[in-house]
This record gives structure tokens, C-alpha cells and sequence, in this order.
């Protein structure tokens, strides 16, 4: 895998130069692991020379994250800072995960249900799927109209994945949107399949959180992590979830 994204990475490397002289930055913070990679080979060839610093967006470290040419790792949690370090990172610092400021400002939950025209007394559970719309998504929401009246999907741009949902009664597909923080504020429960950025934002809403059947690689590493640091709930078949959205 590393030979490939290497070769892959190969192209970007000039581009990104060229940029970087046009803009002439005093430093660059990159916030996904493989735009890291590229920047770190370019500080390691000493063809870039203004310090990089990468922010691990995951709650879960994951070696992708590191890389030798990085000045500054900046973690949103202390272990994964100290997990970081175990695989090579120089520097990590410790920092708040980020989350926009509208999802730390207070929003109430009747406000919130009446922008989405959800029922004010309605059980309503919200699935994320991500961007991509990846993972057992639509058989999660099948299972869950079982312990909620609502389970709104946010489906990010897959058509694929709202069209399925459309079809499962007590379920909504909720298309691409900018409106997330509303979603989210109109949710009791929030069930997640990768606990990353999404699940950040519902944590600073005080949404609890459901990690479920977690998607392969980084999504499992943050699931280990999140339930661990007592964040969020782990549930990896149908009985754990319904009786962790339940409680």
C-alpha cells in the first residue's frame, strides 16, 4: 500500500510546489493523512522548505498519520498523541478536536425539530454514512426503526444510498446538506460508522454516540479508542445496537 500511494502521491508533489510558491505560506497544516504523506516526502527531499504540521483528524491513530519529514503532529486526544509517538512522530502536541464553532454554540432541540419538520415528542435516531455513503448503512436503519418512531440518514452525495433509504419505512434520506449541526441537534442518539469528524460534532452537541460495526482500518481504530475513553459506545451486532440506542 505504501508503494502504491507513493506512486501516486509521485504527481501531486509539483503541483503542490507550485502552489505553495504562489501563496508563499510561513507553514502549511495539512488534515488528511495522505496530502501528509506528499508534504512530508517534499520535507525529507528538502523541496519544501517552510514546516509542516498534521492535524490527525481520527480519535484512532493510524500509521498513515506518520511520517518522518512532519515537524508537528497535533492529536485531538492524549493517547492517540501517545500512540502517535509510538510509531515514529517526532513532536505531537495534544489540541481540542476541531469543531466549528456552530456546533459548540447552544442549539435547541425543539428549534432543531421544527427546521427539519421532525415531531417534538418523536424517538429519533440519526445514521451517519459519511460522504461516500459507505458501509451497512441501510441495514443499520432497517434494524433501528425498531427502537425509534424516526431514523433520519444522512446519505452525503451517494444517490445510491438515499434511494435505498427513501424505500425503508420510519426511515428518511437525508441528501447532502449544510445543515448538519441541525440534524444532529434534532437527534436522541447518534449512530456512527467511523467516529470521526461527524461524531466529533455530535459529542460537542452532547448527542450520545454509537459506533456500530465500525468500517475497516481507521474507522476501528477509533472505535477501540472513543468506547475506551468512555465517548461513545462500541456495538458490532444487531442486539448490542438496539440495546445501546435503547439505554
Amino acid at each position: 500500500f505504501e508503494a502504491i500511494t507513493h506512486n501516486g502521491g509521485r504527481s501531486a508533489g509539483k503541483p503542490l510546489l507550485a502552489e505553495v510558491e504562489q501563496f508563499q505560506p510561513d507553514a502549511i497544516v495539512a488534515v488528511y493523512n495522505l496530502a501528509a504523506q506528499v508534504l512530508g516526502r517534499l520535507r525529507t527531499q528538502a523541496r519544501l522548505t517552510v514546516p509542516v504540521a498534521t492535524y490527525v483528524t481520527d480519535p484512532g491513530a493510524h500509521p498513515y498519520w506518520v511520517w518522518q519529514g512532519i515537524d508537528l503532529h497535533l492529536a485531538p486526544m492524549a493517547e492517540t498523541a501517545a500512540d502517535l509517538e509510538g510509531m515514529g512522530a517526532d513532536v505531537v502536541k495534544p489540541i481540542t478536536p476541531l469543531v466549528a464553532q456552530r456546533y459548540l454554540e447552544p442549539l435547541d432541540r425543539a428549534a432543531a425539530r421544527e427546521r427539519w419538520s421532525v415531531p417534538a415528542e418523536a424517538r429519533v435516531v440519526v445514521v451517519n454514512g459519511g460522504s461516500w455513503g459507505v458501509g451497512e448503512v441501510t441495514a443499520a436503519t432497517r434494524r433501528l426503526t425498531a427502537a425509534a418512531d424516526l431514523v433520519m440518514v444522512l446519505c452525503g452525495r451517494s444517490t445510491r444510498l438515499a434511494g435505498r433509504i427513501e424505500r425503508v419505512p420510519g426511515a428518511r434520506a437525508v441528501r447532502w446538506t449544510s445543515d448538519v449541526v441541525g440534524v444532529l441537534a434534532a437527534a436522541d442518539v447518534v449512530v456512527d460508522n467511523a467516529g470521526g469528524t461527524t461524531c466529533w460534532e455530535a459529542l460537542a452537541l452532547g448527542r450520545p454516540t454509537v459506533i456500530y460495526r465500525p468500517i475497516v482500518g481507521h474507522g476501528r481504530i477509533n472505535a477501540v479508542v472513543l468506547q475506551r475513553a468512555g465517548l461513545a459506545r462500541c456495538a458490532v451486532d444487531d442486539r448490542e445496537l438496539l440495546e445501546a440506542v435503547r439505554e
